[in-house]
């Protein structure tokens, strides 16, 4: 193999690389192969003073002039229950089709499961409505690969009744998230439409 080295051999040595561009340019680190010399590439942006990070020769995250992250391609997804629906949910696992974010296409409408491009650390959140309920209780649940890892119980029976769970679960890649409405008690209520699932990835 090739290396190079910069090296400072005193207690108060400093071992520096410089790249320094026009004030209107761009500071590029390569990292590349036989088949692409930009690859993987780090770039400083003079102009507006942002940090850019390229992995298989895309940008994935940026560090802007006030240190705010952004990364386009982090797995997150929104959706809601595209129609006020009437039916018995004792044990109902929700499909939300009404999809406002679906970033990598990990959420399906088919089956409405979350699954897991990567092992990692993730948010959910469940947010259920449920009208005309007569139930002596009901619960909503967040559920990976068909066990529950976080639920929230009410006894309401109101006009309106909600709702809301959030919590992080680990998962490893092709785990799967999904959330479920269980009643007791009413074999015919109604889910509005503000019903809606959500999650991200943390890291």
């Amino acid at each position: 193999h090739t290396k190079v080295k910069i090296e400072a051999t005193t207690a108060t040595g400093q071992a520096e690389l410089d790249l320094t561009a026009d004030p209107a340019g761009v500071s590029y680190l390569n990292l590349g192969d036989e088949n692409s010399y930009n690859i993987g590439q780090l770039g400083y942006f003079h102009s507006d003073n942002s940090m850019r990070f390229r992995v298989n020769a895309a940008e994935r995250m940026r560090i802007n002039s006030a240190g705010i992250v952004t990364k386009p391609y982090q797995p997150a997804f929104s959706a809601r229950i595209s129609a006020y629906t009437t039916q018995d949910w004792g044990g109902v696992h929700i499909v939300p089709t009404n999809v406002q974010v679906n970033t990598g296409s990990h959420y399906s409408t088919s089956t409405g499961k979350f699954t897991a491009p990567v092992a990692g650390t993730y948010m959910f959140t469940y947010y259920c409505r449920m009208d005309l309920l007569a139930a002596s209780y009901w619960y909503i649940s967040l559920m990976k690969n068909g066990t529950y890892m976080h639920r929230a119980l009410t006894d309401e029976n109101n006009t309106y009744s909600n709702l809301f769970i959030a919590g992080v679960i680990s998962m490893n890649a092709n785990d799967y998230v999904q959330a479920r409405t269980d009643v007791s008690g009413d074999s015919s209520s109604s889910i509005s439409d503000e019903t809606s699932f959500s999650g991200h990835l943390i890291g």
